[in-house]
């Protein structure tokens, strides 16, 4: 697997766990994006994407903190997202 590879990479938990979200598998998608976190506490993708899978998991407080944190790091970040096709 590619995390075995690289452990350490965020942007293979990212996509590790955007996966898991797009599989409906969204406490797996909510494990990935914490260790991206941890490595990159604040990339405001990452706490978005959290954000969504908190949502679907209907973890209200969660999503609401992460998508804050998520816009004030990058005010614009659902309108960005939205743009790429990401969510």
């Amino acid at each position: 697997m590619a995390e075995e590879v690289d452990p350490n990479n965020y942007g293979i938990l990212l996509g590790i766990g955007a996966a898991y979200y797009d599989a409906k598998h969204y406490e797996d998608a909510v494990r990935y994006y914490n260790r991206a976190l941890q490595l990159m506490p604040n990339h405001p993708v990452l706490l978005y994407e959290r954000g969504m899978a908190q949502s679907k998991l209907g973890n209200d407080s969660e999503s609401k903190a992460d998508f804050s944190a998520a816009e004030r790091i990058e005010p614009n970040i659902a309108a960005q997202i939205a743009k790429t096709g990401m969510k």
